[in-house]
């Protein structure tokens, strides 16, 4: 019995060492940190490794002057006429479907995204974190 619990205190030490040097050198965060990007969002290294569906969140002139290729343009102004294509092509072909909308702080892209999220329940929808611009290139 007792090798059994020196072993025991043994294996504690060396898991306890190995966390605390994980959190030491910065290989894990510690957990009681700030998540780096929220539920919903996606970055935009991460979004390149799906075969996603865009949506622009953006103007109908911002969309009209640059947007990602094959991107379909949704925004709250005209919800009603645009949403139909985007409900078709998503039911044609179901793949995640990404919303974004020019850098910095859009809250268009965010609803957009719910009210996405509303209409195709069963749709796996992100936002682009840090949203995208025509100077920082495509998305593919």
């Amino acid at each position: 019995m007792r090798t059994l619990f020196r072993e025991f205190l043994i294996l504690c030490g060396l898991v306890a060492l190995g966390v605390s040097y994980s959190l030491w050198s910065g290989m894990a965060d510690a957990p009681w940190s700030p998540a780096e990007i929220a539920a919903g969002e996606i970055r935009q290294v991460d979004a390149r490794a799906l075969d996603a569906f865009w949506i622009d969140a953006r103007s109908d002139e911002d969309y009209a002057a640059a947007h990602l290729p094959e991107a379909l343009s949704l925004n709250p102004e005209n919800w009603d006429l645009q949403i139909m294509n985007v409900i078709g092509a998503w039911l044609e072909q179901p793949r995640p479907i990404i919303v974004y909308c020019q850098p910095g702080e859009c809250g268009t892209s965010r609803e957009i995204a719910d009210r996405l999220r509303e209409n195709l329940a069963d749709a796996e929808i992100y936002t682009l974190l840090e949203g995208w611009s025509p100077a920082k290139g495509g998305a593919e």
